[in-house]
């Protein structure tokens, strides 16, 4: 059973490998929830890095990507897993301890998104509207602080499924 995850978050399939000494969970998250995880400074039970020497760099996808991206998440399309790796626990400087998980895959989907929310960059000026709730909402050259709250709610309450694996060997 992984351990790290919260009670309220639903675990909605459990792989058990043992013979390979593996453990994987797929679990549903919000981009809110991921969020918080990556920024080190909150009090969250959690740790989420993108530091794995084989990743590719952040930053590699340009504005339109980046601002369709952003557009299929508000509107609640379909958005393959992300993969985390569980690498172990950190210490707090409080004396608890935290888990700790890496992107394993889906880093320069994330770091677009929680780029956007920090409000690094705009939506491209050519972005297409998006649809939420049956309303139709402009997005073209705007920054997250200026949508309307149903995107920002859309965009931070989307619920990813995100394979989490522990118990692996390097």
């Amino acid at each position: 059973m992984l351990k790290a995850i919260p009670h309220r978050v639903k675990i909605y399939m459990q792989i058990n490998l043992t013979e390979r000494g593996v453990f994987m969970a797929a679990i549903q998250l919000t981009l809110k929830t991921m969020k918080k995880w990556f920024e080190p400074e909150n009090d969250s039970p959690k740790r989420l890095y993108n530091t794995l020497p084989f990743q590719r760099k952040a930053g590699i996808w340009n504005s339109i990507t980046k601002s369709m991206f952003a557009r299929s998440v508000i509107q609640d399309n379909y958005i393959p897993p992300i993969v985390f790796l569980k690498t172990g626990e950190e210490d707090l400087s409080n004396g608890k301890s935290v888990a700790v998980y890496q992107i394993e895959d889906g880093q320069q989907r994330l770091t677009a998104l929680f780029d956007f929310l920090d409000g690094k960059y705009a939506l491209h000026s050519s972005s297409p509207d998006a649809e939420v709730d049956n309303e139709i909402y402009e997005l073209g050259g705007k920054y997250f602080d200026d949508l309307q709250e149903e995107c920002k709610d859309s965009l931070q309450n989307h619920s990813f499924s995100v394979f989490i694996i522990e118990d692996y060997n390097d």
